[in-house]
């Protein structure tokens, strides 16, 4: 038998709030695991890509960039435990794709280093930390097909 919920069960949605609000395209969001932080790529004045990070609640307040060089830098996604920041780095003279990791503490950066080369001849966006932080998974080549490998941040092995 179907019944009418009653408008006292109906959920109420808050109103929408923009977490960004750049002339450019954001992308690519990665919320930290107790959702305080956010990164995400972006390119605020069209002529890169470049990861970010900011507070998720303070609308306002101007973001960390953690990139700015003149390669592309997308797919930022956080550890499991929420103390590293993993990324994809797109070299722009077509060279093989570099897996980067920093640390971050609150909203700050450092340590900022290359674990490992990865084939990325278009930028795929995909990846991420195993759960005990300690891994990334990413597309790499093996021959003709691309497989998902488990890379080891402490040295890189796959």
């Amino acid at each position: 038998m179907l019944s009418r919920l009653s408008s006292s069960s109906t959920p109420r949605f808050e109103e929408p709030v923009a977490i960004t609000h750049y002339s450019g395209i954001e992308q690519q969001p990665s919320f930290s695991p107790k959702g305080s932080r956010i990164a995400f790529r972006s390119g605020p004045d069209g002529a890169q890509d470049d990861v970010y990070i900011r507070s998720a609640q303070d609308v306002d307040a101007t973001p960390r960039r953690v990139t700015a060089d003149r390669n592309r830098e997308f797919a930022p996604v956080w550890s499991s435990d929420g103390k590293r920041l993993a990324w994809h780095r797109r070299p722009l003279d077509g060279g093989d794709g570099e897996l980067w990791v920093a640390d971050v503490e609150g909203l700050d950066v450092h340590g900022a280093h290359v674990v490992a080369r990865v084939f990325n001849d278009g930028g795929f966006p995909g990846l991420a930390w195993t759960p005990d932080s300690m891994s990334l998974i990413s597309r790499d080549k093996n021959g003709a097909v691309f497989p998902l490998v488990r890379i080891a941040v402490t040295d890189g092995t796959k």
